[in-house]
């Protein structure tokens, strides 16, 4: 928990991450892998924004930039989601009647 305010209070990393265990990763990129390790977050498809050891090593050229600009609120969003978890033998057609039927 110490090293998560650590990181929260910096501002060189400005975007929503998880940090778990030895690393911090971007939130939107993390996934549970495991419910009964220390290692529950993980993010396959990149590497993570910083690792602690002795030291704190950050992946600079992984951290976003800085915002440009004021906050921008979009109100007129379509709040409309739909999430399919694909899997190995999925029906195709079931995506297109899933589709249709949130039309």
């Amino acid at each position: 928990k110490i090293m998560a305010m650590i990181f929260a209070s910096r501002d060189s990393i400005n975007e929503v991450s998880i940090f778990f265990h030895d690393r911090l990763v971007r939130a939107n990129r993390a996934t549970k892998v495991n419910t009964h390790r220390l290692l529950a977050f993980d993010s396959p498809n990149m590497d993570p924004l910083a690792t602690i050891g002795i030291t704190i090593d950050e992946n600079e050229h992984l951290v976003l930039p800085p915002p440009k600009g004021a906050l921008r609120l979009h109100t007129l969003m379509d709040t409309r989601l739909l999430t399919i978890r694909l899997v190995p033998g999925f029906d195709d057609e079931m995506i297109r009647q899933m589709i249709q039927v949130n039309l």
